[in-house]
């Protein structure tokens, strides 16, 4: 979620030419104070204030289309957005602000916590900040509820703890109760110097899931604070010059306070690789996954003549994933006997589609069944096929449609099993030679859909 602070600073205005203006009126109730409005449409955005008292403010000069509001009061938790459509002449927009007060506490491990505290709303693209007092305690006027991320601390130090729900109501509680939980430690390199600016992904495993992203200090050190009690994953997403080593797992009870950990990386084989399109053309952007044993080993990304060096194993057998910005999938095996000489792939053309449509046999959609794949008889680790959701447009989950998409995908004999936990994963990834997947076809070019029913379960 993109955060915005501070919206009552000024902030330098950028034209959006047209003939249409936009009246912004507000229905103040019981607001009195001073109003912020940040205009926005397709990356131009302008802002303006009106002073206590006042309830009008003008936009001119604005073309035709959909423009969003952020309207911000003189307490963080004024705050609301919504949007208006503007055409050729005069729009009015009304903008009715409510009233309210919220009141919190902020404790860590039910102690009082005094610390700058971040709330960023869940649905909408605003966050803001304040600070709590010596005995936690914390409020503002309110004018949208729902529910907010809460991070702690301020700069590269802030970090996600939680969600919170703001409540209706006249005066609502939102307290919030920090964990008294932290996980440290320190990389280091083989020969034991710490590796400073290596990234670091932390899945946290409590009431929600999160995936916290830190990179480490000059010595090597980092830190996660407020971490639940349960089952977490540590992994290396970044390390330039080395292996990226096995995932940590880490296990913390209710009674559990601190957890050190000792991230010790490898050295690998440097390899360079030129990628081209189906034309024969350098291939720029395009992402590239050195996977062994089930795990992302290094990653890369190709530069404007389509070249990028990577890192394998100095033992192992590995697989390189090559996944242009565009689309498509290009698929490598390494063996690790190799000289390490350049390599040269191309890549097919991305010109298949694939929806998976899940639907039970009354004929209702489900979703949020997920879909292990396998292509040209290659089974694609979760892992790429997380940096495939993050870098293409494909989707191996089912949305509230019932519908999963793979867009852009080369042509090729594709296989599904469809998943719901983890743990069906590993059990299918175990027996995936001797039990065949209950999905498969084989994709032409253009669109290409296959609809699976599932039975009720009694």
């Amino acid at each position: 979620m993109k955060q915005i602070t501070g919206l009552c600073l000024l902030i330098a205005a950028l034209p959006l030419f047209g003939d249409g203006s936009l009246r912004v009126r507000f229905v103040r109730g019981a607001e009195k104070g001073p109003i912020t409005v940040r205009l926005s449409m397709q990356g131009k955005e302008t802002v303006k204030t009106i002073p206590a008292g006042s309830s009008e403010m003008v936009f001119d000069r604005l073309a035709s289309g959909r423009y969003d509001l952020l309207v911000a009061g003189d307490e963080p938790l004024k705050r609301l957005a919504t949007f208006a459509h503007v055409t050729s002449g005069e729009t009015l927009a009304n903008v009715e602000l409510p009233s309210g007060v919220v009141l919190g506490r902020l404790t860590l491990g039910g102690a009082p916590f005094q610390t700058e505290l971040t709330l960023t709303h869940w649905d909408e693209d605003w966050s803001t900040t304040l600070t709590t007092g010596k005995d936690g305690a914390w409020d503002s006027v309110v004018w949208h509820r729902g529910d907010f991320e809460v991070a702690i601390g301020r700069g590269r130090d802030r970090m996600p703890v939680g969600k919170i729900t703001i409540p209706k109501g006249i005066a609502p509680r939102a307290d919030f109760d920090v964990p008294d939980r932290q996980v440290t430690g320190r990389v280091t390199t083989p020969d034991g110097a710490p590796a400073r600016g290596v990234a670091l992904a932390f899945e946290m495993r409590g009431e929600t899931r999160r995936v916290i992203r830190r990179t480490t200090d000059d010595d090597g050190a980092f830190l996660y604070f407020g971490v639940p009690a349960g089952s977490h994953t540590l992994r290396v997403v970044s390390a330039a010059g080395h292996l990226q080593p096995d995932p940590v797992d880490i296990t913390l009870r209710a009674n559990d306070s601190l957890r050190e950990v000792a991230i010790l990386l490898k050295r690998g084989v440097r390899r360079t690789v030129r990628i081209v399109d189906h034309h024969d053309e350098p291939s720029a952007g395009a992402t590239l996954l050195c996977v062994s044993g089930g795990e992302i080993r290094s990653s890369a990304t190709t530069d404007a003549k389509g070249v990028a060096a990577f890192d394998t194993p100095l033992r192992d057998d590995s697989t390189l994933y090559v996944l242009p910005r565009e689309g498509s999938l290009a698929i490598r095996a390494l063996d690790a006997s190799e000289s390490g000489g350049a390599l040269r792939i191309r890549v097919p053309p991305p010109d298949s589609s694939i929806d998976l449509v899940a639907k039970r046999t009354d004929g209702t959609a489900m979703a949020e069944v997920g879909f292990l794949m396998r292509f040209n008889g290659e089974t694609i680790p979760p892992v790429v096929v997380r940096e495939m959701q993050q870098h293409q447009r494909i989707r191996l989950r089912t949305d509230e449609q019932g519908l999963a998409r793979l867009l852009n995908v080369p042509t090729g004999f594709y296989e599904f099993w469809p998943v719901r936990t983890d743990d069906e994963i590993a059990a299918i990834l175990e027996t995936e030679d001797i039990l065949e997947p209950p999905i498969s076809l084989n994709a032409r070019a253009g669109a290409n859909r296959v609809t699976v029913r599932f039975a009720r379960r009694y």
